[in-house]
């Protein structure tokens, strides 16, 4: 819904007429590992307008401005939840009858929605680490738990409604795997989609036509780095080093390659 809503946003003329691409990153947890799905959107300073077949920036700061979007978003959030109740498919709502359930929807209808927009990157290596958050994490760090017993495990965490102050929190060993687990996508399940000119079947023409009328030579898939290399250089981790083993990398290298293969 969220990229439609977008796409569609943005190619309307009185705002800025072009199609644009977006890449979706799904994120499922919250700081208490409780079950919070969202996505998270990287949207382009422009798009391609296809009258003219010409890449068109945004002449501000910003794609769209967020009350238009925000009421936007309203409408069709909305719609799509009346969608949902015509055919019987809101899960975990009983209404007695159509106007109990119009009375909700006129509540909704008088608050504002906050669509959440955050400033330009500043460049592409910043563009890389706000992707790393998402895309090579899993639900809680090492680092977080605090401590683990036969039937408890201690972790701190966030708490964003509190002035962002570090608190702690204790479950038990069951409740943590349970929570653990909800963040556990499905075989097969895609975290990360790309829409618009960013999309699979446009990487190849629309995409590869605005880099060629912008001069953007795209850089070639090289064999220099690594995965572990390539995450290391933009997250500004050395993942090569334990942070409690005073050995260096070349010496845990040089034991490891010394020690006998499992099979003699």
């Amino acid at each position: 819904m969220q990229n439609n809503y977008l796409l569609s946003l943005v190619a309307d003329k009185k705002h800025l007429g072009t199609q644009i691409g977006l890449t979706g990153i799904l994120h499922t947890w919250g700081q208490t590992l409780s079950y919070h799905p969202h996505v998270h959107f990287i949207v382009p300073g422009g798009g391609l307008c296809l009258d003219t077949m010409k890449f068109k920036k945004t002449r501000r700061k910003y794609l769209i401005p967020v009350k238009i979007m925000s009421s936007t978003f309203k409408g069709i959030f909305i719609n799509a939840l009346k969608k949902l109740f015509k055919e019987h498919k809101l899960i975990g709502w009983h209404f007695d009858d159509d106007s109990e359930f119009q009375k909700i929807v006129d509540v909704v209808y008088s608050k504002d929605f906050v669509v959440n927009c955050k400033s330009n990157f500043d460049s592409p290596t910043h563009v890389i680490n706000y992707l790393c958050q998402y895309t090579h994490r899993v639900a809680i760090a090492n680092h977080r738990i605090l401590k683990v017993t036969d039937q408890f495990v201690t972790f701190k965490y966030k708490d964003y409604r509190d002035d962002h102050k570090t608190k702690t929190m204790t479950l038990t060993g069951i409740e943590f795997i349970r929570r653990f687990l909800m963040h556990v996508l499905p075989s097969g399940f895609v975290k990360i989609r790309h829409y618009g000119i960013l999309a699979g079947r446009n990487r190849h023409s629309k995409l590869a036509h605005c880099q060629r009328i912008m001069k953007i030579i795209p850089s070639k898939r090289s064999n220099a780095f690594s995965k572990i290399d390539f995450l290391s250089r933009f997250m500004n981790v050395d993942f090569y080093k334990c942070p409690k083993c005073p050995l260096e990398p070349s010496k845990l290298l040089s034991i490891n390659a010394a020690m006998p293969s499992p099979d003699g």
